[in-house]
């Protein structure tokens, strides 16, 4: 544990899991026994380290394998978007990444593609988000014309992420 704990020190989302669990531990034993009886290591290792660990180790298995869905994106990878969020993403997966198990660490291709594939997702929700405000503005305005590439755009994509 504290060889892991060492590696992935830096780690936003090992931080991430590790507060959820531990809230969810803090709720498991109720508020009144926690204020009481601090935790000991044992409680610890088996209610926040080890659920986190393994959180962080099927996230790397799935991001790596491109068999992370979409809601998974939004949910762990949201805060990094914009050009310079995605050298922090980078960094992110490539440490969490460094440990990945006898395989060794993933190839910086592998990673590199998969964050290609993550930019434009969020590049395609850039375009859903734009197309929503033209068919808003279009409606608010009372304007006529011709916006059937936007609808299709619209509700091809909508049809494909929901």
């Amino acid at each position: 544990m504290i060889s892991n704990l060492s590696e992935l020190k830096d780690s936003v989302l090992l931080r991430r899991f590790l507060k959820d669990n531990g809230c969810k531990a803090l709720q498991k034993i109720g508020p009144e026994a926690a204020q009481k009886v601090a935790c000991n290591v044992e409680d610890v290792l088996r209610l926040i380290w080890t659920p986190s660990f393994q959180q962080l180790q099927s996230l790397q298995k799935r991001f790596l394998s491109g068999m992370i869905s979409f809601e998974e994106v939004d949910k762990f990878f949201n805060d990094f978007k914009g050009n310079q969020k995605y050298e922090d993403l980078t960094k992110e997966v490539r440490l969490i990444t460094s440990r990945n198990g006898s395989q060794g660490p993933a190839p910086n291709s592998d990673i590199d593609a998969r964050i290609r594939q993550i930019k434009q997702y969020h590049k395609l929700h850039n375009c859903i988000d734009a197309a929503r405000i033209v068919l808003d503005f279009k409606t608010s305005k009372g304007l006529e014309g011709n916006f059937q590439v936007v609808e299709d755009l619209l509700n091809q994509v909508c049809l494909n992420l929901t």
